[in-house]
C-alpha cells in the first residue's frame, strides 16, 4: 500500500512540475517578469519622465520576450524586452527617419547607372538595457540591424570575380559612410547580377569587410525569386 501511495504522489508530483514548466514557457516566470517589468520602469523614467508608468507586462512564447504596455504621457506603446535589450518604438522611428534622410547621399556615391538600390531601407534599433539612458536618444547605447536588400546591377559586362564582391563592396561603403551615426552589428542584405543572386547575413559581430566577404553566399536557384530569374536572364540574353 504504501508503495503504491509513493508511486501516486511521485505522478501526481511529476504531473504538476510538468504543468508548471510548460506554463514557465508559455507565459514566463514571475521572477522573470518582475525584472522585466523593474529594467523597463527605470528605462522609461529616465528617457522619458518620472511619471511614466508600466501598465503590465506579458510574456509571448512566440515572439519570444516579454513585452510591456508603458504609458509616456498621452502615448501607450508596447516594448519588447529580450536578450536584455529593449525595443521602443519611438526611439526605433527616430533612427530610421534618421536613416531614411542619409540612405539617398550614400546611394548617389555608386555614380554608376548600371546599379539599382531599393526605394527604402530598413533599419532595426534596440535599447541595451545597461542602466545608462538618456533623453537624447542619440547617446543610448543601441545595436542596429540594416537590411540592405533588393540591390540590382545591370552591367551586362561584369566579371565574375567582380560580382562575387560586390555585395560586400557595397556593404562596406554604406557601413563606413554610416558608421559614426549608427551602430550597426547586424546586417542582411541582397544583390543580383548577371551571375545571379547573392546574400549576407551576419548577427552580433564587428562588421568588416573580410566578415561580409567570408559571409557572401551565392543563392542557389530554389532560393531566387522568379522577379529575379527573369531579371537575371534578360542580362544574359542581351550580354555582349
Amino acid at each position: 500500500m504504501i508503495m503504491k501511495n509513493k508511486k501516486a504522489l511521485n505522478i501526481v508530483i511529476n504531473l504538476i512540475v510538468g504543468v508548471m514548466v510548460i506554463v514557465t514557457v508559455f507565459s514566463g516566470n514571475l521572477v522573470s517578469k518582475t525584472i522585466v517589468q523593474n529594467k523597463i520602469q527605470k528605462y522609461i523614467h529616465e528617457v522619458y519622465s518620472s511619471d511614466s508608468e508600466v501598465v503590465r507586462t506579458y510574456f509571448s512564447f512566440y515572439f519570444g520576450g516579454y513585452f510591456s504596455e508603458v504609458k509616456i504621457g498621452n502615448q501607450t506603446i508596447t516594448m519588447k524586452f529580450s536578450s536584455n535589450q529593449i525595443t521602443d518604438e519611438n526611439v526605433a522611428d527616430y533612427f530610421q527617419n534618421k536613416f531614411n534622410d542619409d540612405y539617398s547621399t550614400v546611394c548617389e556615391f555608386f555614380a554608376d547607372d548600371s546599379l539599382e538600390f531599393p526605394e527604402w531601407i530598413y533599419v532595426y534599433t534596440s535599447v541595451v538595457a545597461d542602466g545608462n539612458y538618456s533623453s537624447d536618444f542619440d547617446a543610448l547605447n543601441v545595436r542596429q540591424k540594416i537590411y540592405l536588400m533588393g540591390i540590382k546591377n545591370s552591367d551586362k559586362t561584369i566579371a565574375e570575380s567582380d560580382s562575387k564582391q560586390m555585395i560586400a563592396k557595397i556593404s562596406m561603403h554604406f557601413l563606413d559612410e554610416l558608421g559614426s551615426r549608427y551602430n550597426f552589428r547586424s546586417i542582411q542584405a541582397s544583390y543580383i547580377d548577371k551571375y545571379g543572386a547573392y546574400e549576407i547575413i551576419i548577427d552580433n559581430k564587428t562588421l568588416t569587410i573580410d566578415e561580409l566577404s567570408k559571409n557572401t553566399k551565392k543563392l542557389d536557384s530554389s532560393k531566387i525569386g522568379e522577379e529575379e530569374k527573369v531579371f537575371i536572364e534578360s542580362l544574359n540574353s542581351l550580354s555582349v
